[in-house]
């Protein structure tokens, strides 16, 4: 008892057992129960089942110490039986097992056939139709329909080589992109090695460029990076063609491949409950009645509209109304209905329709890249182009902080110069123009750049020209280096004064 009790436990419920034991050990006779969850309880008279308690009440009254064998299997047919009427699902035999020491397990099966009869029945149990009252009515499918491909000769069916020659293919990629990830990133983190990182690093930024080319119909430079690369197996070149060819099909009116591509995607499209397939159904229909073939048109519209009346039910009365507007209709709604611009539409619309289904972001990773890296790397101080008007408010603005006897006025230059030269937001010909749309980052702590060395200057190792132009200490003390008397020159105005003349800037 003590090895079932401990293998039930351990599975928490997951495996149950609902019994009654019984037998003879060293200490007696012994009668146990032993619930689903591995409890147990040692009784002189237990019950298990559904109609346990009806029996247990038979046995509270009527079990007394000492019985006989004949009293005690009547009580216990008493209790059977009291169980049965208790719950009449749960059967009606009555088995009786006796177990006595030292002799052999007698089973009497059916002990009391009485409790079989069969008695007649009081009332009918059928009822008519529309007893009880219905209110409201579902029919739900309860086996979800497959798409079934057929493999074998004749007609559109796949050819089962052809099939297994892409799912290998698709294996044969999935593979190369692990073993890639392995050997590069994890094997770089694993063992400390930069070079790695770094090389994953490289292969993501083409692939990301390959991405941008593919998207902008780029193919040409898309093929040359990734043959140079040989980055083949991590690009999704197939799938990306595919979804060109239904873009420009769709841009040449014609709606056949995208049909195909839905058909094909059915069912992932029906999880996802998009209905682009009735917008690719009523734009065929439309052009039908653009051609004036109003019999083909009711036939195309009861064959493939109807059956989405229930949830596209405006849009198909539009389409059962446009029957009777030609294509010079000045009804704004039919007008719309026959404008070619709908093609554009649903051309961006199968894109991000598609791109949706595999999984895709609908802007190119370089895109995300470097909206996501522009901030953090613009600040408040970084330079924008500006005019000479917008120049001159901003230094007549603080032309007053200025003392003319310690400090030279700095009105005569631009602040387009008030950039580093390490800082690509600054440079208004690369990334300074898509820098100006995005968010400065939020720094705590300010860093100060020397315009010469284009490094990060610490506290203290900074000098101040008689102009408060600031550079480090090093640039400044490595110009005087190269100049035989020692003369060091502003590279924003020109002022050239000797070494000496500088002074010590602190940070408060």
């Amino acid at each position: 008892m003590t090895m079932l009790k401990q293998m039930l436990f351990q599975y928490q419920g997951h495996i149950g057992a609902a019994l009654v034991l019984g037998g003879i050990d060293s200490t007696g006779p012994n009668l146990f129960t032993v619930a689903p969850h591995g409890s147990t309880d040692k009784l002189p008279y237990v019950t298990m089942g559904s109609g346990s308690l009806a029996a247990m009440a038979v046995f509270e009254s009527t079990w007394k110490p000492n019985l006989t064998q004949d009293e005690a299997k009547n009580l216990v047919i008493k209790a059977i039986s009291a169980g049965i009427f208790n719950d009449l699902g749960s059967g009606s035999n009555c088995d009786v097992c006796v177990i006595e020491k030292d002799q052999p397990t007698q089973l009497y099966r059916n002990i009391a056939p009485e409790l079989n009869a069969r008695s007649q029945k009081e009332n009918n149990y059928k009822f008519r139709r529309g007893t009880t009252a219905v209110k409201k009515e579902f029919i739900r499918n309860l086996i979800d329909e497959e798409e079934v491909v057929e493999i074998g000769q004749g007609g559109d069916s796949m050819d089962l080589i052809q099939l297994e020659s892409i799912q290998s293919n698709d294996y044969n990629q999935l593979k190369f992109r692990c073993l890639h990830i392995k050997s590069t990133l994890l094997d770089g983190y694993h063992h400390n090695d930069n070079n790695l990182i770094e090389e994953f690093k490289d292969i993501r930024i083409q692939r990301w460029i390959v991405d941008w080319c593919l998207r902008n119909n780029n193919k040409s430079v898309a093929n040359l990076l990734i043959d140079k690369s040989n980055i083949h197996f991590l690009i999704d070149n197939d799938l990306t063609d595919q979804i060109t060819k239904i873009e420009s099909d769709l841009l040449n009116f014609s709606c056949d491949s995208a049909l195909a591509w839905c058909n094909e995607n059915k069912l992932n499209l029906r999880k996802l409950s998009i209905q682009f397939e009735f917008d690719l159904r009523l734009q065929q229909y439309i052009e039908i009645v653009r051609q004036g073939n109003i019999q083909s048109a009711i036939s195309y519209l009861r064959h493939h509209l109807i059956s989405h009346f229930s949830t596209h039910s405006k849009q198909i009365q539009q389409a059962v109304a446009l029957l009777a507007f030609p294509e010079s209709s000045i009804v704004g709604v039919y007008r719309n209905l026959y404008n070619k611009s709908r093609w554009s539409d649903l051309s961006l619309q199968f894109k991000a329709v598609a791109l949706h289904l595999y999984g895709l972001s609908t802007q190119p990773m370089l895109h995300v890249a470097l909206s996501v890296g522009l901030p953090s790397l613009k600040l408040q101080c970084c330079s924008i182009a500006q005019d000479s008007s917008q120049v001159d408010n901003h230094v007549n603005e603080f032309e007053h902080l200025y003392n003319d006897s310690t400090f030279l006025s700095t009105k005569s230059e631009r602040l387009l110069d008030n950039h580093s030269t390490n800082c690509p937001t600054c440079d208004p010909e690369l990334l300074g123009a898509l820098a100006q749309q995005v968010p400065h980052s939020h720094h705590t702590n300010s860093s100060i750049v020397c315009k010469i060395s284009g490094k990060v200057v610490k506290d203290g190792e900074m000098l101040a020209f008689p102009n408060g132009r600031v550079y480090s200490k090093s640039a400044l003390h490595d110009m005087a280096q190269n100049d035989a008397q020692n003369m060091v020159k502003c590279p924003r105005d020109g002022t050239i004064v000797h070494y000496s003349k500088l002074r010590k800037v602190f940070v408060s």
